[in-house]
């Protein structure tokens, strides 16, 4: 991703968000394509590194990730996408028990469409959500649970994989209603914050540290 440091000052941006701009803004050597997205960021670009062919999309709620995927799935219209729904990512999954080890083992069946898509040229594959979010959403942390999201980081390392990490909140996603209030106040309890703006800072906070641990090519804005 890249943007005008003019720009960044402009918006009054905090010096931590303008640091990871910068830290990001060409995270790869070698020809790109870019293209806008976001409503709220006309003019930051986000870079698509040459080679790349799996495409996942991280952050917290309502930073965008589905208006993402839909310029994605634009400039890569015959890739198979994949919505955080599909991916047992839709709010209501993280109340179900156990959800971590359900997610697990469909990923595991992902990662083998995703291996075997390779052998095929011009495959493209686009996930709203993926192993980021398994982590930052595994809210039991079961202990036991760690070696196998270490063989899951190991295979996509194998891959040719760009994440995109949104982690500027957009959107409230105050139509969801009642129910979606009373999801935030349970998932505010869980993650052991006193309110909404820590959860959603602690949030963002292991997104990155997980993006930055695990060698695999990220930008983030």
């Amino acid at each position: 991703m890249t943007i005008d440091p003019k720009e960044a000052r402009q918006r009054n941006l905090p010096a931590s968000a303008r640091s990871t701009l910068t830290a990001f803004g060409n995270p790869l050597r070698g020809k790109r394509t870019g293209f806008r997205v976001l409503k709220n960021h006309p003019r930051v670009v986000f870079d698509i590194p040459k080679g790349k062919r799996v495409f996942i999309i991280e952050g917290v709620s309502g930073s965008g990730k589905s208006t993402l995927l839909k310029q994605l799935a634009k400039r890569f219209p015959k890739a198979t996408c994949f919505s955080e729904e599909e991916l047992l990512f839709d709010w209501r999954d993280n109340l179900l028990p156990g959800v971590t080890e359900f997610r697990l083992q469909l990923f595991g069946k992902v990662m083998d469409l995703l291996e075997k898509g390779m052998g095929k040229k011009g495959a493209f594959f686009i996930l709203e959500r993926f192993h980021l979010s398994l982590k930052v959403l595994d809210y039991a942390k079961d202990a036991g649970l760690e070696k196998r999201y270490a063989r899951l980081i190991a295979r996509l390392r194998n891959l040719p994989v760009h994440v995109f990490l949104l982690t500027k909140q957009n959107k409230s996603h105050r139509e969801r209603g009642k129910d979606w209030k009373s999801y935030l106040a349970w998932k505010r309890k869980a993650s052991g914050s006193l309110s909404l703006r820590e959860m959603y800072a602690k949030e963002r906070a292991l997104f990155l540290k997980l993006a930055r641990s695990q060698h695999i090519s990220f930008s983030a804005v």
